[in-house]
């Protein structure tokens, strides 16, 4: 009957560390779906820093700035 039982914790614990590595890998996948997204935000937003640069409008550039502060925080 200890033996039975010792088996069945050892199991558990065995599927509970699947689990947990499942888990972290769906995470993880998660998290570079999510980096691409944010690359793409932050390549249109530096496109526009340089469209405005190339213009000479230096006060847009602060504006654009400041937004992107206040997003950020």
């Amino acid at each position: 009957m200890k033996r039975n039982r010792f088996f069945l914790s050892l199991l558990f614990m065995v599927l509970i560390v699947l689990f947990v590595i499942l888990f972290f890998t769906w995470l993880g996948r998660e998290n570079i779906k999510n980096d691409s997204a944010i690359r793409d935000v932050a390549k249109e937003e530096v496109d526009k820093l340089f469209s405005l640069y190339n213009k000479g409008e230096y006060a847009e550039i602060y504006d654009l700035s400041c937004d992107s502060f206040k997003n950020a925080t």
